[in-house]
């Protein structure tokens, strides 16, 4: 007999869709709310045609008995790459229960490029009510036009350069920060991608599968109107159509906004132009806090009407729940470009 050929490491973890965790029910007889929480997302996720191993880390994450799922404590609004917290700080004036999630707070356990932080990422979000707000703004370095020349991205290569570190992590953080996206829609939230005008993100293989799996709303504005030192022409992609009235809610006096360096152009040793980043890039990349306001009163403009069509979207889900269909080849396009594998490791 030949030898049996030994399986990937992404067919390993993709047996995994096979298996569902079982939940005690709650003492009464009736499902827990865990369970119930649970099957929710499951049935969205089924609806929008979600990648069988996104359902898998939700089933993975609800199996963590550890982690708290109770109806009290639920979130009304998460942000990833919170930096200073300017949408979580206008959220919670608007009186409701929030957390914003960055490195720079919480370190490792709140990277998402670890498998600590990513599900950290994961559960707060299965942890908001149907009809929340939440919003991403992933690390847009490798992907804006200053760094073309070393990322190598473009519209026919949008993975880029990939032997560069930061190229491979800009590519994982997209991918990762997309599956808890598709999360976020199976609760029917009010989400929010933020990126520059002009980031090439959106041609992401992950993106354009995510782009084809609901309707997604691109709204473009300058972020100089809430407060920015600098015009910073920014893309929202959103799940609402309502994310135009934006500007309904910017501040109608401001300051003048101080002198900032945010591009170089210098000449290189062979006589080429070249643009790098200005001492001031970084630190523009927080949003002013007027923006944050802006967001958190839009969704209390829209309120009712998210939370209300978000519950009969779940009961007609529910009433229709089935397991999310295995589709072999796109489970394991989604495994490589998050690097899933490492997470499946940890969790196991």
């Amino acid at each position: 007999m030949g030898k049996r050929a030994v399986p990937s490491v992404e067919k390993v973890h993709l047996q995994a869709v096979k298996q569902t965790p079982k939940f005690d029910p709650s003492p009464c007889g009736k499902k827990s709310y865990r369970e119930i929480k649970r099957k929710s997302i499951i049935a969205g996720l089924r609806m929008m045609r979600a990648p069988a191993v996104v359902a898998v880390l939700v089933n993975m994450v609800f199996g963590l008995q550890y982690l708290d799922f109770n109806r009290e404590n639920e979130l009304q609004h998460v942000e990833l790459f919170a930096g200073d917290c300017s949408v979580t700080r206008g959220e919670a004036m608007e009186g409701r229960r929030c957390i914003g999630l960055d490195i720079k707070i919480g370190g490792e356990t709140m990277d998402l490029t670890t498998s600590t932080g990513f599900i950290a990422a994961l559960y707060q979000t299965c942890r908001l009510t149907p009809g929340s707000g939440w919003l991403a703004a992933p690390v847009c370095s490798s992907f804006v036009f200053m760094s073309r020349g070393t990322t190598k991205r473009s519209a026919t290569r949008p993975l880029g350069e990939e032997s560069y570190e930061s190229v491979r992590v800009g590519n994982i953080l997209t991918a990762r920060t997309l599956v808890i996206l598709m999360v976020a829609q199976a609760l029917r939230c009010f989400w929010v991608l933020e990126q520059p005008k002009g980031s090439v993100m959106e041609l992401h293989p992950c993106f354009q599968e995510v782009l084809g799996r609901m309707t997604v709303w691109k709204h473009c504005l300058q972020m100089q109107q809430f407060g920015a030192p600098t015009a910073k022409p920014t893309w929202l992609y959103a799940s609402d159509a309502a994310i135009d009235q934006l500007e309904d809610f910017r501040p109608r006096h401001l300051p003048p906004p101080p002198p900032v360096e945010m591009a170089v152009i210098y000449t290189d040793s062979s006589g080429k132009q070249r643009v790098k980043g200005g001492k001031h890039l970084k630190a523009s990349q927080s949003y002013p806090l007027p923006f944050g306001k802006a967001l958190a009163r839009l969704r209390s403009r829209h309120h009712e009407r998210l939370r209300s069509a978000a519950r009969a979207a779940l009961k007609h889900n529910m009433k229709n729940y089935r397991t999310v269909r295995r589709n072999t080849r796109a489970d394991a396009r989604w495994v490589k470009h998050a690097d899933l594998a490492t997470v499946f490791d940890f969790l196991a």
